[in-house]
Parts: C-alpha cells; structure tokens; sequence
C-alpha cells in the first residue's frame, strides 16, 4: 500500500492491525510492532497509546502524514 491509497484501507483493516500490533507487544515481538505501527503510518493513520487502550485517526492530507513523521 503507499500513500496515494491509504484513504482505501477500510475501519476493520485498521482495527485488525492494532489487534495484531497489540499481540505482537503481549508476544514482545517488538519488531512486529514497530513494523504494524510504520505500515500505518505510513498509510496515513496516526496512533496514539492511552490509558484506555489504542486510538487512531485518519490523517486528512498527505501534507499532515509528512508533517508529522518528519
């Protein structure tokens, strides 16, 4: 996937990825992990870690996904 469709990944494929980035830290399978939370940023979709668990929003413009991972 690469940054011109990141907009195509649907809800459930993002969950399904934070369900696999959250096993693969229970697994400590740190590399998994960096790796999920990379493929989605670099899709666009930004995560945060929180008392409640993960959250994540859909970036609006490439301008942002840049802004924010420089």
């Amino acid at each position: 996937m690469n940054n011109e469709n990141w907009r195509d990944m649907l809800d459930a494929d993002i969950e399904a990825l934070i369900e696999e980035l959250k096993q693969a830290r229970r697994d400590c399978n740190f590399a998994r992990a960096d790796y999920i939370r990379n493929l989605l940023a670099d899709t666009g979709i930004v995560l945060w870690d929180t008392k409640s668990g993960v959250r994540w929003e859909r970036l609006r413009r490439l301008s942002e996904i840049h802004r924010q991972t420089d």
